[in-house]
């Protein structure tokens, strides 16, 4: 339906006028919504150009959608300027996802030379266990009696280091 230009096009298009009027309008914000996650489906679940897993594509869905969910709410509690929806639509979905520019880009080539596909997008990471297990969505299966926690040093390698050698920014 979309494809990765017209899903771009079409969200630079919203983005370029996005801010003020979704802050005023549900029924603006409801439209683009439904716009945007029909055509992030129709990228990554009916055409997924790289072939990666449905369940991979699955997740990367929902990933987006929530996001993209928090966001309305803050623009409904008028916490985003327009300025700031159309910068965010820019860097996540467009830089971010799809179109990496700079060293992102550069990084991403590099990985795909190297190895033959395309980086993580993204990569989760569970830096503590000391946690009650009762945050919604929680698929961590550890327990609460133990106490194991990744030192900051370490957590801040990772982070810096998939930044620069994949060219993600999403942890």
């Amino acid at each position: 339906m979309y494809g990765l230009n017209g899903f771009n096009k079409m969200l630079a298009s919203m983005a370029s006028q996005a801010g003020e009027l979704l802050s005023r309008s549900e029924k603006a914000r409801e439209h683009f919504k439904k716009r945007a996650e029909a055509a992030a489906y129709d990228y990554l679940i009916t055409r997924n150009d790289d072939g990666r897993p449905l369940v991979v594509q699955k997740e990367k869905l929902k990933v987006m959608t929530n996001l993209m969910e928090t966001a309305f709410q803050r623009i409904e509690d008028g916490l985003y300027s327009k300025n700031v929806v159309q910068k965010g639509i820019n860097l996540f979905v467009m830089q971010m996802l799809f179109e990496p520019k700079g060293k992102a880009k550069k990084a991403q080539e590099t990985f795909m030379a190297r190895y033959g596909r395309r980086p993580p997008g993204f990569l989760v990471i569970g830096p503590t266990q000391r946690c009650n297990l009762n945050c919604k969505g929680c698929y961590a299966k550890a327990s609460n009696k133990t106490a194991s926690t990744i030192p900051f040093s370490v957590l801040d390698r990772i982070v810096r280091e998939k930044t620069e050698l994949w060219g993600s920014h999403y942890t």
